[in-house]
């Protein structure tokens, strides 16, 4: 029998810091002016829930979070992201970091909208809500070959 993953999944505080991995090659983000700007498609997910390592269970090691080699790392705070609200016709959606360990990574978390989004026009104002929180942190680790900077 399938162990249901969601019934023991443990809470994540606010003061934890939440890596997620950003790759160079695709746009993701620029300098304007010298300051660095991300897009809202650093945060895309096509189940509107993106990815992110908690730094603890990594050791507290961003290079652990790296996709690629040449992939960037930025650090969001738990409580940060739940302090981020979206405004979609219907209702207002908060963000909640939840831990979704994985198979081959204990240390994977997802970030939600509670309640869940019902399209896509609500996940598309928390994509630019989280990337506004990654520009505000800046870089844990660069990325490698940045053709931006």
């Amino acid at each position: 029998m399938a162990k249901n993953t969601h019934s023991n999944i443990e809470h994540i505080h606010d003061t934890e810091q939440l890596y997620r991995s950003i790759n160079p090659n695709k746009n993701l983000y620029s300098y304007v002016d010298g300051k660095l700007k991300f897009s809202s498609a650093a945060f895309n997910d096509r189940k509107f829930e993106p990815s992110v390592d908690r730094a603890i269970l990594r050791d507290n090691n961003p290079h652990l979070t790296k996709m690629t080699e040449s992939a960037g790392v930025v650090a969001l705070d738990a409580l940060s992201i739940r302090e981020i609200s979206v405004d979609t016709p219907d209702i207002s959606h908060q963000l909640d970091p939840k831990a979704a360990p994985t198979r081959g990574n204990k240390a994977h978390a997802i970030i939600t909208g509670v309640p869940s989004y019902k399209d896509e026009n609500g996940f598309k104002k928390a994509k630019k809500k989280l990337a506004l929180l990654a520009e505000k942190n800046g870089w844990c680790i660069e990325p490698i070959n940045n053709e931006f900077g």
